[in-house]
């Protein structure tokens, strides 16, 4: 294999960049000179660190542009996130990773052209693709009934975690972020995009609600998460249910601070409607602080049998969660070895050989 190239567009600080930061890094070290990443300006600071061939590519159609220039019989092109971004290529061989399609079962979060894109530009592309990484076998089954895809075509290669990264804080730095953020000592945690219908925040909130109306004394409630489609109605729901002063909407935070405010969490909690992976549960898992979340198939691939599930759309299934979670001691969680960055690396580079090879 000689060149790897990776158009690392359309990332954000979201677990799609995540994903793209992390299996670089890792890939770096098994691919040492022969990975090239390429993105715009605004992502040049973090990409360059790697350690990696690192090609500016300007602006939002620069990218197409460096791939024709290097597509050629020796080379392979990785798209990281191919669920929103796909170019074709003539010469040389393709890879795309797909984190979810949430547009063929939730098509009404997405405005008409955005679901047109994925289904007559994307999904066309991604059957192109001399092979496709799901990261998870729920997305790849999503892959083989919606898109038609060939399965011995598409790999699930599950997502990792940076372990020191993702680790119990002390509670020195735990109570030095909460002061930061204005936050109780004890609080519950939700880290998603705020929006709905598909983050589900709306039958948390009503779980919660109804607690608060029995009286009982409960954990702050905390959302970390940029606002997305549809947060207006998250926010109506938090006024109507008058839980202005117990429920905080932080956004963004600081990557440093992540890891210490889920270590500092009582619990967090995933009450969403769907998943391509979840990479929030895992790294909650990794600080290890319990989990409480929907019972979606996706939750079982990697999530351990005795985390408290409920109904995803269930309210009084997860009031009972919450319930039991005041009463539950705090476990450190153990983590399979093959949720690495390092094992998803490996599982990605024997792809690469597959194809260079067929």
């Amino acid at each position: 294999m000689k060149q790897v190239f990776w158009p690392m567009v359309a990332l954000d600080r979201s677990g799609l960049w995540t994903y793209g930061v992390s299996l670089a890094r890792a890939m770096g070290s098994i691919l040492h000179e022969g990975l090239h990443l390429g993105s715009l300006r605004t992502q040049r600071d973090a990409l360059a660190s790697l350690g990696t061939n690192y090609a500016e590519t300007n602006d939002g159609t620069g990218w197409m542009d460096w791939l024709s220039k290097n597509d050629r019989r020796d080379a392979l092109v990785h798209f990281p996130v191919g669920n929103r971004r796909l170019f074709p290529m003539r010469k040389a061989r393709q890879v795309a990773t797909v984190h979810d399609i949430a547009e063929y079962r939730f098509p009404e979060r997405f405005g008409p052209l955005h679901t047109f894109h994925v289904k007559w530009v994307l999904a066309p592309l991604l059957r192109q693709m001399h092979a496709v990484i799901a990261v998870s076998e729920q997305t790849r089954q999503d892959l083989l009934e919606f898109v038609g895809l060939e399965p011995s075509r598409v790999r699930t290669i599950h997502n990792g975690v940076d372990t020191q990264r993702f680790r119990p804080a002390t509670r020195e730095q735990e109570k030095e972020v909460q002061r930061r953020h204005h936050l109780s000592d004890s609080y519950w945690l939700y880290v998603s995009r705020l929006e709905h219908p598909v983050k589900n925040h709306v039958t948390l909130l009503e779980a919660y609600a109804a607690l608060r109306s029995m009286g009982k004394d409960l954990p702050q409630l905390v959302f970390i998460g940029a606002p997305d489609i549809r947060a207006d109605v998250v926010m109506e729901r938090i006024a109507s249910l008058k839980l202005e002063r117990a429920v905080r909407c932080l956004g963004y935070v600081e990557a440093a601070e992540l890891p210490v405010l889920i270590s500092g969490a009582k619990a967090s909690l995933f009450p969403s409607l769907y998943e391509g992976f979840g990479l929030p549960v895992l790294e909650s898992m990794s600080c290890g602080t319990p989990v409480i979340c929907s019972d979606i198939k996706v939750f079982d691939e990697f999530v351990p049998s005795d985390a408290l599930r409920f109904p995803a759309r269930d309210v009084d299934a997860l009031a009972h969660c919450l319930l039991v979670d005041l009463e539950r001691a705090r476990e450190r969680v153990t983590l399979s070895r093959d949720l690495t960055w390092e094992a998803c690396a490996r599982r990605t580079f024997a792809v690469y050989q597959d194809v260079m090879e067929g």
